[in-house]
This record gives structure tokens, C-alpha cells and sequence, in this order.
């Protein structure tokens, strides 16, 4: 599930659909217990530069909008609530400034690091068995 203001939970999860029907593709065994943790494992490497993106939008986005013990921050959360159920131009607009932020910024930083420089910008150096089945 992603956070409803992103949409991007049916691109996700269509995304996900063709990656496993690729990878399992190439599986002759499904009780071969061994060899599906391998093809796996790959799709958790596959997935990550699509999912990423959309997952560091959700964050920053569940973080301005999530209840808070504090009493700013949920004023702050009702405030853009209220703002953004203008609709038109008043909701555009702040949607639109989401990917300049420099927290966003941040934040993208923050998950490429967590996610693996090398699965992000190098997918092609790790072991991805979508292009040949794993060796038993």
C-alpha cells in the first residue's frame, strides 16, 4: 500500500506483476525452495529503483500528514488539510513543489544510501537472475 496522495500503489504493484512474471518465468521448479529465494532476492534488487521514488514521496508525505503528539505539527497537519481541500490551484501548486524541496532532496539521499548505491545506480553488477537462471 502507498500513501494515497503519491497513486503510485497501482504503478508498484503493476511494476511488481511484471518483474515476478519475468523472474519466474525463467523457474522451472516453484517447490524448489533453494532457487525461489534466489529469484527473490533478485526482484527485491530489481525493484528498488522504480519503488524508491515513490516510497521517499510517501515518507515525506506520511510525515507532514501523520497525526503527532505535538501540537504544532498537528495544527501544521489540519492547516494543509484544510488547504489543500480548496482543491484547484490551491492544491496543484503545493503537490507540484513536492519534488523541489530540498528535505526531499534529503530525504532521496537518505534512501539511496539504505536501498544500496550499488543495486540503484549499478543494477546491471548484481546477481540478477532475470537473465539467466541461478546456478544450482
Amino acid at each position: 500500500m502507498r500513501h494515497p496522495l503519491t497513486g503510485g500503489g497501482m504503478t508498484v504493484a503493476l511494476s511488481d506483476i511484471v518483474l515476478l512474471r519475468d523472474l519466474l518465468r525463467l523457474l522451472h521448479n516453484l517447490h524448489d525452495a533453494s532457487a525461489l529465494s534466489r529469484y527473490l532476492e533478485s526482484f527485491y534488487t530489481l525493484w528498488k529503483p522504480m519503488a524508491s521514488t515513490i516510497n521517499t514521496l510517501a515518507g515525506a508525505l506520511y510525515k507532514v500528514f501523520s497525526v503527532s503528539p505535538d501540537a504544532a505539527m498537528e495544527e501544521m497537519r489540519e492547516t494543509c488539510f484544510d488547504y489543500l481541500s480548496l482543491g484547484g490551484t490551491f492544491s496543484t501548486g503545493p503537490i507540484s513543489l513536492l519534488s523541489a524541496r530540498i528535505l526531499t532532496g534529503v530525504q532521496l539521499i537518505l534512501v539511496i544510501r539504505a536501498e544500496g548505491i550499488r543495486q540503484m545506480f549499478f543494477p546491471g553488477t548484481v546477481p540478477a537472475y532475470y537473465r539467466s537462471p541461478p546456478v544450482d
